[in-house]
């Protein structure tokens, strides 16, 4: 056994060196570095078991001890604040505990470079976005009514998050017992469900409950399991807010038309989807009666240019092209929360 654990710490250098990459890359914050000095000594406590125990000892107790350490001070910082929190759908219970452990800035700097790496986010999208999404995400670290709320991505690696209960985040919810004048459920793309472009949007929007439920890293809400989990949203959304919008992401835009003729019609407002629209969905558009805002950054190469407005009577239809590429919601940010606000209240 010892030297099975001791072969496994060997085969963990190379998922350690580029996790380490990863954070150099990603932008780390302190808790990033903290918890790669606890991988760093755990796997060697694994190497050391067969021809140094002692010396693994020493370094296993090690590693015990600072995720105790570690694990109890992200519990403290990690909670939720006047503006914000992290709960299961449909409910609206707790999340589970060891959605404290990671840092928001961290995971999604760090899955933001593995898109890159793999090709998700394209060179040129990385290239262009790469800044704008940095300055971002510091500007939210530094918010210290968002930076506690708990991390729906270290739910949804840990297994936390499923079909059933999913977790979602929750921003500016009313008060107990009122509505909020308006309400925006995100449907996220690939790389789940990040707090930045929810914490974007609610505090552009001040006055609008900010939903974003989880449906797996993968983004995939074109699908059963995609729609039952929009669904348990808008039950929880629709007796909390007076008017319900969607804002949709690349995949989860794709989703969104998947939807509109069937849980979205007749219960939301108005629908916005970013770097996403899919030509394939022309009828569903036209048959859904449903107010939309189609935003396509001009150099995006996986959003086809496909325009509407004036087709068919779809004059509620707006079609937006801003400089960016698939990235733009990052890039051209200031215009696209400014339109987002302006028509996520005239319908």
């Amino acid at each position: 056994m010892k030297g099975f654990l001791s072969i496994l710490g060997f085969l963990g250098l190379l998922p350690l060196a580029y996790t380490l990459s990863l954070l150099i890359r990603g932008g780390a914050t302190g808790w990033g570095w903290a918890w790669m000095l606890f991988a760093v000594v755990f796997d060697l406590g694994l190497m050391w078991l067969s021809n140094e125990p002692r010396r693994a000892r020493i370094a296993l107790g090690l590693a015990a001890a600072l995720f105790g350490i570690l694990a109890g001070l992200r519990t403290m910082r990690s909670h939720p604040t006047g503006v914000g929190t992290l709960v299961r759908l449909p409910e609206g219970s707790a999340a589970p505990w060891y959605a404290k452990l990671g840092e928001e800035s961290d995971l999604s700097g760090m899955l933001y470079t593995v898109f890159t790496d793999t090709g998700a986010i394209s060179g040129d999208d990385a290239r262009s976005s790469r800044n704008a999404y940095r300055t971002l995400r510091r500007a939210m670290y530094r918010d210290g009514e968002f930076r506690p709320v708990p991390s729906i991505l270290m739910g949804e690696l840990l297994g936390g998050s499923s079909a059933s209960r999913p977790l979602a985040y929750v921003f500016n919810a009313p008060v107990e017992g009122e509505r909020a004048d308006r309400a925006v459920i995100v449907m996220h793309g690939a790389g789940g469900a990040q707090k930045l472009p929810c914490w974007m949007l609610a505090r552009r929007m001040p006055d609008a409950m900010v939903v974003c439920p989880s449906a797996g890293l993968g983004g995939e809400w074109a699908n059963d399991t995609g729609r039952a989990i929009f669904q348990m949203a808008l039950e929880y959304v629709t007796p909390r807010s007076n008017a319900t919008y969607v804002l949709a992401f690349q995949y989860g835009a794709r989703g969104a038309l998947h939807l509109l003729n069937g849980t979205l019609r007749g219960h939301v407002a108005g629908v916005a989807l970013i770097s996403g629209y899919d030509e394939n969905y022309v009828d569903d558009v036209r048959r859904s009666n449903i107010p939309m805002l189609i935003v396509r950054g001009t150099t995006d190469a996986r959003t086809p240019a496909f325009r509407l407005e004036g087709q068919g009577g779809l004059a509620r239809i707006h079609h937006l092209d801003v400089e960016g590429g698939n990235m733009v919601f990052y890039e051209q940010s200031e215009t696209l929360l400014e339109e987002l606000d302006t028509f996520a209240g005239a319908h």
